[in-house]
């Protein structure tokens, strides 16, 4: 994308946005909420789809015995709380 093109894109989002903010004045809490939810879920879903679990199963087995040891213990030690602290 050119300068110039950023530049024009740039205005047209804060346009937009100032719309959006100029409409929202009105709203009720309860229209606000609906927005926000909205909004939540539009940024939500251009997240990348989730990959089947079957994809993993090729990684079972690939970390030694011992090494799940230690981390299932490091873990334990993160997990325990200390009253004098």
């Amino acid at each position: 994308m050119r300068d110039g093109d950023q530049w024009v894109n740039s205005m047209a989002q804060t346009s937009v946005k100032d719309e959006i903010i100029s409409r929202l004045d009105g709203f009720t809490l309860e229209e606000l909420e609906r927005v926000l939810q909205l909004v939540q879920t539009i940024s939500t879903s251009h997240l990348p789809p989730a990959k089947p679990v079957e994809n993993l199963l090729k990684y079972v087995g690939s970390i030694p015995a011992d090494d799940l040891q230690a981390m299932s213990a490091a873990i334990e030690e993160c997990e325990r709380v200390d009253p004098s602290e």
